[in-house]
């Protein structure tokens, strides 16, 4: 039985040891900012710099009650396609599975 748990805490830990390259870049700049009760989740300094002067992002996923609360979360999109690990950081924080895309 030890043995058991010991594999599994292993194999859980594993995964979460490392963290691909490419994903740390693709996250480097994650900003979260709230506005009229909805979540922006940013894709760099510069955007979170230009948010907070009033300018939104112009590309973008919206997820109608998908964060914290049933907010809106509006997810920017960017000329890389990092959104994707954006709405995977986004889970992380916010304790959702992973899995969840759309």
């Amino acid at each position: 039985m030890k043995k058991l748990l010991l594999s599994l805490l292993l194999v859980l830990a594993i995964p979460g040891c490392q963290i691909d390259p490419e994903i740390k870049k693709a996250t480097a700049g994650y900003t979260e900012a709230e506005h009229k009760g909805r979540i922006y989740v940013l894709a760099s300094p510069e955007s979170a710099e230009n948010f907070a002067k009033g300018m939104e992002p112009q590309l973008t996923i919206t997820k109608i009650g998908y964060g914290p609360g049933k907010k809106t979360v509006i997810f920017e999109v960017d000329k890389a396609g990092n959104e994707y690990w954006r709405i995977q950081e986004f889970n992380r924080r916010h304790g959702k599975p992973s899995d969840i895309l759309w």
